[in-house]
């Protein structure tokens, strides 16, 4: 049961993202929405393939069964692929903040000022997060090759 309901969270997801920011669109919410769109899409096609193994639904076709499982592996890829988008786009804006920080950091004297310790916690949070969207687009590349 578990499984079935996995498309709920993504569709939570898309309406949280535009609630949050209904005055801007931006590129990486967009490519967010489509993945989530394409993610749900692709769990509602493999439902059908797995009630089709256990017998709960019969489809006897079995050219249908191959068309919906290239469906659902197409849209598999397409959520690996705007999700390495978003990620990399992501990525690459903080990548050029990160550049200004460090500038800003050189130009400071005393390394025991509070401003040279606040943007020295800044540019320390920004490379965690330059890490994690780093592993995020290695998944989304992990993925690509099994659709």
């Amino acid at each position: 049961m578990l499984r079935i309901g996995k498309h709920v969270n993504l569709y939570r997801n898309i309406i949280s993202r535009f609630n949050k920011n209904s005055a801007s669109i931006d590129t990486i919410n967009v490519l967010k929405t489509f993945g989530d769109l394409f993610n749900s899409i692709y769990f509602i096609l493999d439902h059908i393939l797995l009630l089709n193994r256990i017998n709960a639904i019969k489809i006897e076709n079995s050219a249908t069964l191959v068309r919906l499982d290239w469906q659902a592996n197409l849209f598999w890829g397409g959520e690996c692929l705007t999700s390495f988008l978003a990620v990399l786009i992501d990525y690459l804006k903080n990548s050029r903040l990160l550049r200004e920080l460090l500038s800003s950091l050189k130009k400071i004297d005393s390394k025991e000022s509070a401003e040279y310790k606040t943007l020295k916690e800044k540019i320390i949070k920004l490379k965690y997060e330059q890490f994690k969207r780093v592993l995020d687009m290695m998944r989304c590349l992990a993925d690509m090759p099994v659709t």
